[in-house]
């Protein structure tokens, strides 16, 4: 078996994986990356961030998962960079992680509290540098 029909192979084997446990209801922060991080793989950000949205939204889920969020803000982020329009800005994202996290989490609130205010601040700059071309373009 050459490389590129065991891709295919494995490519087959996990779409199984990820439709029986759909199927089955069953769902783990780790296979939500996992399956996330496939996507991503195969060139479908829109899918990868309404697994996210999906998941975190999901009453059944540990709504507290911090890699879930801190991989949904990525997304997003890298989304809008890339042109496309996410069903949230990150900023969002982490407020909204940040509020469904306990407290006694200091570690969690603190990536959260990091990736808000570098996301903030990237906005700002951004901006601020969208504000200078406009002016620019007005002289």
């Amino acid at each position: 078996e050459d490389a590129e029909s065991a891709a295919r192979r494995h490519a087959l084997l996990l779409e199984r994986l990820y439709a029986n446990a759909k199927d089955k209801s069953l769902s783990s922060p780790s296979l939500t990356l996992d399956q996330v991080d496939y996507l991503l793989d195969n060139g479908k950000p829109t899918e990868a961030e309404f697994l996210l949205s999906q998941t975190l939204s999901d009453s059944n889920t540990t709504k507290n998962h911090v890699h879930l969020w801190l991989k949904w803000a990525e997304l997003s982020e890298r989304m809008i960079s890339a042109g496309m329009s996410p069903s949230l800005p990150p900023v969002v994202i982490l407020r909204r992680a940040f509020k469904h996290t306990p407290i006694h989490e200091r570690e969690a609130h603190l990536l959260f509290l990091t990736n808000l205010m570098k996301s903030l601040m990237l906005r700002s700059s951004s901006s601020e540098r969208e504000a200078a071309e406009k002016e620019n373009e007005l002289k």
